[in-house]
């Protein structure tokens, strides 16, 4: 494996956001950006992959990452990618973490209390709870397909967790954002806008867990 000193810009911007994305996804993003501005991405050299990282990898990533973490990393990213004598930034030690036991999380048995402190965050339209096997138990606002997307968390997180501890899945689309975290036997999603802050919706998350 080629040194942080000596591997091509892309190969850096990879080996950093590797630590978000799971499997080849960092890879694919990185090249389909590059080529959507006319560039090879073995190619493009640093200073012109700074200003992507800063611009369109920015936007891709900031409905999955929490802003003022992405912001921060992908400034030091663009930094060592324009300057070659700057230190390259370590990956988040995401990556690692994920090969860990995640411990369990327990909330308050009433699913009601739950979604009244998610409900109540800024930029959130919705929250539910679901069962192991995707029903809905009970829901909050607007989460429009619930029972068809508690079916579909409920067997794509059983297909993640065997790559590892499935701490949230997060989905981004036109309509705003979609955030799905597994609570002992259940899964406890929230609907937002585009720039509903998850930071926030982790920061209650934690605070029911500590009430317990």
């Amino acid at each position: 494996m080629k040194s942080s000193a000596t591997a091509s810009p892309i190969d850096r911007a990879r080996h950093v956001l590797g630590a978000w994305l799971p499997g080849r996804a960092a890879t694919r993003l990185l090249d389909r950006i590059v080529r959507s501005e006319g560039l090879e991405p073995d190619a493009v050299d640093g200073e012109r992959l700074a200003s992507l990282v800063l611009g369109p990898v920015y936007r891709e990533l900031r409905h999955t990452v929490p802003r003022a973490t992405l912001r921060r990393e992908l400034k030091r990213l663009a930094r060592s990618l324009h300057d070659r004598r700057a230190t390259a930034p370590r990956p988040l030690p995401v990556a690692t973490e994920v090969r860990e036991p995640a411990p369990s999380r327990r909330f308050p048995d009433d699913p009601g209390v739950v979604l009244m402190a998610l409900a109540v965050l800024d930029g959130v339209d919705g929250a539910a709870v679901f069962d192991a096997v995707g029903r809905p138990l009970e829901r909050r606002g607007e989460v429009p397909d619930a029972d068809a997307f508690g079916r579909v968390l409920a067997a794509g997180g059983s297909l993640l967790a065997r790559h590892g501890s499935v701490r949230s899945v997060a989905v981004a689309n036109d309509d705003g954002v979609l955030l799905a975290v597994p609570v002992s036997e259940r899964w406890v999603a929230v609907r937002g806008s585009a720039d509903m802050n998850l930071g926030a919706v982790y920061a209650a998350l934690t605070a029911l867990e500590e009430e317990r």
